[in-house]
């Protein structure tokens, strides 16, 4: 995402790990205010810290949830445009 400076990283599982700097949250996909609880798909707020001058947050419309394992990317949200290679590479044939 180029909006973002910091990377999301995997450990080999379905699942990524943020670096120290940036934070994220699941939050309802109609009200961006309403966090939802780990385990609970919504929609991904990230948080990047990287800047030193000014926070860039991004409401994304990807689908995730927050998992034991860290957070996992299950699609994007209902109704939405899908964007990014990792998706579009299902559709090549």
């Amino acid at each position: 995402m180029c909006e973002l400076t910091s990377q999301f990283y995997t450990t080999g599982s379905e699942a990524f790990v943020a670096p120290p700097w940036v934070r994220y949250q699941i939050v309802h996909p109609d009200d961006a205010n309403t966090p939802v609880d780990d385990g609970v798909p919504g929609a991904l707020a990230i948080f990047d810290l990287a800047n030193c001058h000014a926070v860039s947050p991004v409401l994304t419309s990807d689908l995730a949830v927050v998992s034991e394992s860290g957070l996992e990317i299950l699609g994007r949200l209902e109704g939405v445009e899908l964007r990014g290679c990792n998706f579009l590479m299902d559709f090549e044939a």
